[in-house]
């Protein structure tokens, strides 16, 4: 048997790199609130009023805090001796957060809607802080692609846990398995599988750049720097403002609003329409993810993989805003139509938002490599935050609704 060329021995190493980068991904961010979110059904008839969705909302954007913290020390000069460390923390507290939900069961004296809240605030913590921790590591360190399959990989594990879900039946009574079934189905292998593959990443230093590009120090850093500031790059603001529309837009306005386009549909099929606008909004968010990992990338010519993609997200945003409007002469979409229209927005929203860190490496001096992660990281929280502050006015204005 012939031995394999030197072309099929790398496309072998590159999808098993691929492989170990998503499966680290797939437990270092959502994964816990997702798993949450998914059996509200359930908890809900254990609890009095409709407030727990708001609570666990609550608890996970809590988790804001502690991204906030970290981004403040590194701005005050602060830096961790070893970047590896506090990896391994942030998956420490997922594993703790995806614990809790398994004990959080009927019955068990943990079972209420502050500790459960208290799970959310874990889990946020994670998401919000593995774009500060993780990506900086990843783009600075890795290569390329391999940033883009840690963001597939965070993408997948909500779209299994979702498929999980949907076989669960938690809206059910009784639903085909419990909590705890799902939770030890669903979450805590992919926490243990991202352990498992971080230390092996750190262990073999798998996927990482030669010595000579990824050092944080290099010669002569003394000497005056003829380098610019990432902050007087024209492409830096045209980067953020993608990042900062794609979160405002996708998961700001849109998680709002969305609701009002399926009871504006045709046939009026609000909670069907709702369920396939969660379930196909996972999957869209794999699907550009997963795109925007392995598309080949040239920073000089950024009109067809980027802003064109950006320009529709933009224009089926629009669509969407217009549907959702409470006036009568306002444009309606059946059912159909609206799960389009949210497939459409999800996708190209993620994809957008993980073509960026991609371009940092090829585009910037590896001096601003660690930098950049987190500015785009504080723009898309700001994005979310105040995408949803808007909508919020919107809809006490009664700007929303059939």
């Amino acid at each position: 048997m012939p031995s394999p060329s030197p072309e099929e021995q790398a496309e072998r190493r590159r999808k098993r790199l691929y492989l170990l980068f998503a499966l680290f991904g797939g437990g270092s961010s959502w994964v816990s609130t997702t798993l949450a979110f998914m059996e509200v059904p359930i908890y809900q008839r254990h609890f009095k009023g409709l407030s727990l969705s708001n609570r666990l909302a609550l608890g996970y954007n809590l988790g804001t805090l502690p991204a906030a913290l970290w981004v403040l020390a590194l701005w005050c000069g602060w830096r961790p001796k070893k970047r590896s460390a506090s990896i391994y923390v942030l998956l420490a507290i997922q594993l703790v957060a995806v614990t809790c939900l398994l004990i959080a069961v009927p019955k068990s004296p943990f079972f209420s809607v502050e500790f459960l809240a208290f799970a959310q605030f874990l889990g946020g913590a994670c998401g919000y802080c593995s774009q500060f921790v993780c990506v900086p590591y990843l783009v600075s360190v890795f290569e390329n692609e391999l940033v883009g399959a840690f963001l597939t990989g965070d993408a997948a594990s909500s779209v299994i846990a979702a498929l999980i879900a949907l076989i669960q039946e938690p809206a059910s009574k009784p639903p085909r398995f419990g909590l705890a079934a799902y939770v030890s189905v669903a979450g805590l292998p992919i926490v243990l599988c991202s352990i498992m593959a971080f230390v092996h990443i750190e262990r073999t230093q798998a996927g990482r750049l030669p010595e000579e590009s990824s050092r944080r120090l290099i010669e002569g850093e003394d000497q005056q720097s003829t380098i610019k500031p990432y902050y007087l790059e024209p492409l830096t603001w045209k980067l953020g403002l993608v990042v900062f529309w794609s979160q405002f837009a996708d998961w700001g306005v849109g998680d709002s609003v969305y609701p009002y386009a399926c009871a504006n549909a045709n046939d009026h099929r609000v909670e069907s329409c709702e369920m396939w606008s969660n379930e196909l909004s996972l999957a869209a968010q794999l699907v550009g993810c997963a795109i925007a990992s392995r598309i080949a990338l040239n920073a000089d010519r950024l009109t067809a993989t980027l802003w064109v993609p950006v320009a529709i997200y933009t224009g089926w945003f629009a669509l969407l805003l217009v549907t959702s409007w409470r006036y009568e002469d306002a444009p309606r979409l059946d059912e159909r139509g609206v799960l389009v229209d949210l497939f459409v927005l999800r996708g190209l929203g993620p994809y957008a938002r993980a073509v960026v860190p991609r371009l940092i490496q090829p585009c910037y001096d590896r001096r601003h490599h660690e930098a950049l992660p987190v500015f785009f990281g504080v723009l898309a929280v700001l994005g979310n935050v105040s995408g949803s502050l808007v909508a919020t006015g919107l809809i006490g204005a009664r700007q929303f609704g059939s």
